[in-house]
């Protein structure tokens, strides 16, 4: 036999024109037709815990990889396209078998469709015709040139009818088997295989005995065609038929809904673990109930876990279907007033930048600032006392005072970049009050800026589904030491907003909490944290509502407590180590400064070296006083004989004057000799209020007031106050006048002791 070079170069040019005549249609007519998949929402075991409708309201679930079950395939395939993995879309014996067999029957008996063109008929539905049919080919070899067979797979699966709005083997397993395809039993597997041909008819629960007998007759047929054994064929002729359901899974409505809405993909893998979202939910339900009887109706929870920024738990309310107390507002997104749960943020912000130490001293004595003057939540004041008793009794005017030192606008600038949105958005509005809970935050981020100083001051976004891009965006928000610092004194268990009941949680890991209660305690809130989790708790009516025994500590907590001890039951966690940034020193325990030799009650602090405050303590000072203690003498006047030194304590003015309008006891220094006639300039009057360089924001309507009082040393009986110059009246010591602005502008207040010292400062009033 000649080689017939003219016939193999004709075969080769036909060839190679019908390619390139594919190509160019190709190019010319893509296939691309998009799948509006519905929206599967599932937690970290890879279990469905919600699910969307797709844009055109399908229930259409895409059939993952992780899906394929190898009997599920080898029933499809053996029942409609056995060549799959031989053919290029198009099964040449098929249509001429089809053709032979409609052409001498003069109709149809049998179809020639590859499942490549299946797929392209469900996706742009034509009708029938052998014009639709070329097109149909036409697009299947495309299919095939552009997918590889698991992904055309993939795509018949997801498309194939089940009745109604329900599309693709995996929709219909989880819709009305109420499983994963890869757990599907061999009967299933039929049903779900030949359903598809008679979706109206055979569909689940439209004709039950219709759909058993088809399901028998096939089940036969891939026993004898050897795709299943005998035993498998009576075990599975004997399996009843499920129930029908069609109940898309709705575990996690307030979390499913939002990840839907944020993330927006066909699949959304999140690091929700069951465990603890059981856990959470069980014991929230079961808290709300019993605090029911106190007009407190919802609660929401928010569990991170530290290392990764990964959010485990969420629950956006106790009950998403009590629709009497809104049960389907999501408290983990809503802005509430914070409390004091922002406190920590501004007491570390503080160490950083060596402003205070945690033994260091602070007053919690009265304070006017711009006519705003705080009380303690017991309205009660302490004096003097430590930093770290400051935070861990969450004391309100301490706290406005060290905001004070720090600003507002830096405060609050902080606050915006650690996520608190609506905080940065009201920056304009806010004022010292911020700190006390006049703001609104989210638990989310509350709770996340926790998380950060349990991560020894890194600060990055929540990650809320694995395939979620990752990025660098951690920034440095604390130092290592300040966050250790902060850990150390909300980790203290004598403090006021410990749970009345602590024995029942003797079991809880060790964690470090703040607790919070809005005004009107309309708010409940506690945020815990330890190195391996952070828990945000709220607690309250989605109404606003107020209820008199609401409060962090007695209904926030608890729940926080039983949380904790659910999901780390008497765990060996590591705890926080001291970072290399901290060293120890002692300081005098009563200034809280470094001590001087005289210094008796000296304590360890922790402190930053070359940046905590270094002053020396001048917690005493030497007086000659009489021998009877009653006058005081300066080297000018103190005699030669007939004296004594004492020690008295080195009080500041403000402090004094709060012990003697309280009328507390103190060592008090003797009043000066009265036959001195030296004036001392350095112990001239000292004015509180009104504070210098201050604006006072006032309504013009409400003839509201300004307060005037000033500091004196202990010889001085009036104080003559003037205002813009202008005399406005003699006063005792103690007394606190008024003055009401009529005008707005500048103010000089003045003010002079009946031993010729004065002293003034400078003010502004604006009306509103």
């Amino acid at each position: 036999m000649t080689f017939n070079r003219g016939l193999l170069v004709k075969i080769l040019f036909f060839t190679f024109s019908t390619f390139l005549l594919f190509i160019t249609l190709d190019l010319i007519f893509p296939f691309n037709e998009p799948i509006n998949y519905s929206t599967v929402v599932k937690n970290n075991n890879g279990e469905i815990i919600d699910c969307f409708l797709s844009k055109d309201e399908q229930w259409r679930f895409l059939f993952e990889e992780s899906d394929f079950n190898e009997h599920l395939v080898n029933a499809i395939l053996h029942k409609e396209d056995k060549y799959f993995f031989y053919h290029y879309g198009i099964n040449p014996i098929a249509i001429a078998r089809a053709l032979i067999n409609n052409l001498s029957k003069q109709k149809k008996t049998s179809g020639a469709s590859t499942i490549s063109m299946q797929v392209c008929r469900m996706l742009k539905p034509k009708e029938r015709s052998y014009k639709s049919k070329l097109i149909e080919m036409f697009n299947a070899v495309q299919l095939e040139w552009h997918y590889s067979k698991k992904e055309i797979l993939q795509l018949y699966f997801s498309l194939l009818p089940y009745g109604g709005n329900v599309q693709g083997v995996k929709t219909a397993s989880i819709l009305f088997l109420n499983k994963e395809p890869k757990d599907l039993s061999p009967a299933q597997i039929t049903c779900l295989s030949i359903i598809p041909n008679r979706p109206n008819s055979l569909g689940f629960g439209r004709n039950d005995s219709l759909l058993l007998d088809a399901r028998n007759k096939w089940l036969k047929r891939y026993c004898s065609d050897g795709l299943i054994d005998s035993i498998t064929l009576k075990n599975a002729l004997n399996e009843p038929l499920e129930e029908y359901t069609k109940s898309p899974p709705k575990l996690i409505p307030h979390f499913g809904r939002r990840i839907k809405n944020k993330f927006n993909k066909a699949v959304i893998n999140t690091y929700l673990d069951p465990e603890i979202q059981d856990d959470i939910q069980r014991i929230t339900s079961l808290h709300v109930n019993d605090v029911k009887n106190l007009n407190i109706n919802n609660a929401s929870v928010i569990i991170i876990d530290n290392k990764n920024q990964t959010v485990v738990g969420y629950l956006g309310s106790s009950n998403f279907s009590d629709k009497e107390n809104a049960g389907q507002v999501d408290g983990v997104k809503a802005i509430r007033s914070p409390g004091s749960t922002l406190k920590p943020f501004l007491y570390t912000i503080a160490f950083d930048k060596g402003i205070i130490t945690p033994k260091a001293t602070i007053n919690d004595i009265p304070i006017n600032l711009a006519g705003y003057r705080p009380n303690n939540f017991d309205e009660n004041f302490n004096g003097r006392i430590s930093i770290s008793e400051s935070l861990s009794r969450s004391l309100n005017v301490p706290s406005v005072r060290l905001l004070s030192k720090i600003g507002v606008g830096p405060f609050i600038t902080k606050m915006g970049n650690y996520g608190f949105e609506q905080i940065y958005k009201d920056r304009e509005k806010l004022g010292h009050s911020v700190i006390l809970g006049g703001c609104g935050v989210r638990l989310e981020e509350l709770a996340h800026a926790y998380s950060s100083i349990a991560n020894y001051g890194i600060h990055k976004p929540l990650n809320w589904h694995k395939e979620q891009r990752q990025t660098n965006d951690s920034i440095r928000i604390f130092s290592k030491g300040a966050c250790y610092l902060t850990t150390d004194i909300l980790t203290q268990i004598t403090r006021p907003d410990l749970p009345n009941k602590l024995e029942n949680n003797i079991n809880i890991p060790k964690i470090a909490w703040k607790t919070g209660t809005s005004y009107g305690r309309r708010d409940a809130w506690s945020i815990g944290y330890n190195a391996k989790y952070t828990v945000g708790v709220w607690i309250g009516n989605f109404t606003g509502e107020g209820a008199r025994d609401l409060s962090g500590a007695q209904t926030a907590t608890p729940l926080l407590f039983k949380i904790f001890n659910a999901i780390q039951y008497q765990t060996k966690e590591m705890w926080f180590a001291a970072p290399n940034d901290l060293d120890f020193r002692y300081i005098c325990s009563e200034s809280g400064k470094t001590p001087q030799e005289d210094c008796k009650n000296q304590v360890l602090d922790f402190y930053f070296p070359k940046k905590s405050p270094n002053e020396k303590c001048e917690h005493y000072k030497k007086v000659f006083v009489s021998p009877n203690e009653k006058t005081a003498y300066c080297t000018r006047c103190v005699p030669e004989s007939g004296y004594k030194i004492k020690k008295y304590l080195n009080i500041e003015k403000e402090l004094i004057s709060f012990y003697e309008l309280f009328n507390l006891s103190y060592d008090a220094e003797p009043i000066h000799n009265s036959e001195c006639e030296r004036i001392f300039n350095d112990e001239g009057p000292e004015i509180i209020f009104p504070e210098k360089e201050t604006e006072y924001i006032l309504y013009k309507s409400s003839n509201q007031k300004i307060f005037l009082k000033a500091s004196v040393s202990k010889d001085v009986k009036y104080i003559y106050w003037f205002v813009n110059s202008k005399f406005l009246g003699k006063y005792e010591k103690d007394a606190v006048p008024e003055f009401i602005p009529k005008e707005a502008g500048h103010y000089i207040f003045s003010c002079s002791d009946d031993k010729g010292r004065n002293s003034s400062v400078k003010t502004s009033v604006r009306f509103i």
